[in-house]
């Protein structure tokens, strides 16, 4: 399949103009004015950009879908570098790491990766999501290599999927987009808004995984969140989002308590070979062992009740181990 992101680092010769950045942050093209000769060039290249984008748009549509038996090992193989996946592996584990600034970014990296994590996402929980841009900028240009997704904190994904979108034809390559709420309606079968947000996918050209957020706890019934899924709809939910997103998100009711297995159980039915992820703040091995062969990835975050919220990192290791 075409690399957006490599096609993109072709095409440096197009002047970047840092004083007209937007308020997301992203770079205005400045067009050479040494001659018409030039001017076509930039146009020609702006334009090739585009294309690109039109091409992503229509693979995204025939690209492998991730299943339960594909997915662990592909980031297996992604996390180690090889050349093929491992014929079996265990769950993944991500990293979520409210972001703060570029220096503590990487060194909370650099702790995931030493205990076993397969990748990261950042999370903008301590200010507005353009903050944010600049950072993951820094981190995908010091570790080109690393499993990179983000999660703007709040944010649907038909207002993310856009800012993907740019970033791929800036040449920021994103591997996955986590959203808190995947909008995906249980009172109905119609689901008006998760349509809404897998048109801005399709368009914004960026091929990444998403994980949908699907019955997230949300103590607070915030509206921007995830709502509350009765337990007999929780099977039904399930089964609709697998055709909106690559991988189910959902929690526990609180960050550091474990889902009742029931539904986890019903979850997993329903996603049928579409993975299944946890995220959570953290676990005992019991309910590890309660949950074994039911979920297929976890995702640890920082908790925010800590004053100063830190990587757990015997919480990271204990779930690679546990897993």
């Amino acid at each position: 399949m075409i690399s957006l992101t490599d096609t993109c680092s072709t095409m440096s010769e197009v002047k970047v103009d840092e004083a007209n950045a937007d308020e997301d942050g992203f770079q205005g093209l400045s067009l050479p004015k040494s001659g018409a000769d030039d001017l076509l060039k930039a146009e020609a290249e702006t334009q090739a950009m585009n294309d690109i984008a039109n091409i992503m748009r229509r693979t995204q549509g025939v690209k492998e879908k991730l299943s339960t038996t594909t997915f662990a090992p592909r980031m297996a193989q992604w996390a180690s570098g090889a050349a093929a996946p491992p014929a079996t592996a265990p769950p993944p584990v991500f990293a979520a790491i409210n972001a703060k600034n570029k220096e503590q970014v990487i060194g909370h990296i650099e702790e995931a990766l030493a205990a076993g994590a397969c990748g990261i996402f950042l999370v903008n929980n301590n200010f507005d999501y353009p903050q944010l841009l600049p950072i993951v900028r820094s981190v995908r240009a010091q570790m080109p290599t690393v499993f990179l997704g983000v999660n703007f904190s709040m944010m649907s994904g038909s207002d993310s999927f856009p800012i993907l979108g740019r970033l791929a034809r800036e040449g920021v390559k994103v591997d996955a987009f986590w959203a808190d709420n995947a909008c995906m309606e249980h009172e109905m079968q119609a689901q008006p808004v998760a349509d809404n947000i897998k048109a801005a996918r399709d368009a914004a050209g960026w091929d990444g995984l998403y994980f949908g957020g699907v019955a997230v706890r949300n103590p607070k019934n915030n509206v921007k969140l995830c709502k509350a899924v009765p337990a007999e709809k929780l099977k039904d939910v399930a089964t609709s989002s697998v055709g909106y997103m690559d991988v189910v998100a959902t929690s526990g009711p609180e960050g550091a308590v474990a889902p009742d297995e029931s539904k986890v159980a019903n979850m997993r039915e329903g996603c049928g070979t579409t993975p299944l992820c946890l995220a959570t703040t953290g676990m005992t091995a019991e309910d590890l062992r309660a949950l074994k062969g039911q979920v297929d990835a976890f995702i640890l975050q920082m908790d925010d009740a800590q004053t100063t919220p830190e990587l757990d990192v015997d919480m990271l290791k204990l779930l690679v181990q546990g897993c």
